[in-house]
């Protein structure tokens, strides 16, 4: 059904100025070209009127940074998208910002077809994810590199990742569900570690106390038991909550080994 807007500009304009937010009026042309927007818009972009006018020729595609115009807001326009994933515009300083948009076609009297659209600035949010993603790439180059086990415990599910080095060294797949109930008494911890090892994980979890040099015997699928140091640290949520812990294992056998030739000689 069709949306009519019978208002002229200069009332639009007054009228989206007491919209809480960032609001944008295009026609629906191939450019998108600016029929009204608000002072928030101005402010996010850092661009006067006159600035758009004169450097985009009114054309918000020109505004969109162009590969962003090309791969989300072009396909948005020939899908008839009403809410757009988040796209790059370069401010009058240079820096780069992230919007998402939600929009609706609306008609005028005339029948001119415009999109009435509702901008939010979502940079800080895209830029923590990108940072994320960036990180934990470099987390993924870190696992195909070592061959230490990396691992994160996740206090509140009391759930664990661990990275596939841990099927490789010891044959079989991982608790990772119910840690602190499961993990401590269960076979795969050597008898005599047991009581040390939940002592320990208390501690971290609920205490936020760093697993320095924890040494525990853990099974392997072949029969036997292997030595393994295991580190952690506490992460905290913005309350100085602790979360999580993110640790690696590490394989100490032949150190364990050399140290019991050292006593046998002595």
């Amino acid at each position: 059904m069709k949306k009519f807007l019978y208002p002229s500009s200069l009332q639009i304009s007054k009228l989206i100025e007491n919209i809480p937010g960032i609001v944008l009026i295009c026609q629906a042309d191939p450019e998108c070209t600016i029929f009204c927007l608000n002072h928030e818009f101005l402010k996010s972009t850092g661009y006067t009127k006159k600035e758009i006018k004169q450097k985009f020729h009114r054309h918000y595609t020109e505004m969109i940074v162009p590969a962003d115009f090309k791969n989300i807001y072009a396909k948005a326009q020939r899908e008839q998208t009403e809410s757009l994933p988040a796209y790059r515009i370069m401010r009058a300083d240079g820096k780069i910002r992230w919007f998402s948009e939600k929009r609706k076609q609306i008609f005028s009297a005339a029948g001119i077809s415009y999109f009435f659209s509702l901008l939010t600035d979502v940079t800080d949010k895209k830029e923590k994810y990108l940072k994320l993603q960036m990180d934990l790439e470099r987390y993924q180059i870190i696992y195909n590199q070592t061959n230490d086990i990396v691992f994160e415990w996740d206090f509140l599910n009391d759930t664990a990742y661990f990275s596939p080095n841990w099927e490789k060294k010891f044959g079989y797949a991982p608790i990772q569900k119910k840690l602190q109930q499961t993990i401590p008494d269960s076979q795969y911890v050597y008898l005599q570690d047991q009581a040390h090892l939940q002592e320990e994980m208390k501690e971290l979890r609920n205490n936020g106390k760093a697993l320095q040099d924890t040494e525990i015997r853990i099974y392997n699928a072949n029969g036997s038991y292997t030595w393994c140091r295991i580190r952690a640290s506490t992460q905290y949520d913005q309350n100085n909550e602790p979360i999580c812990a993110i640790g690696i294992l590490t394989d100490i056998s032949e150190e364990k080994e050399q140290q019991m030739r050292l006593i046998e000689q002595v």
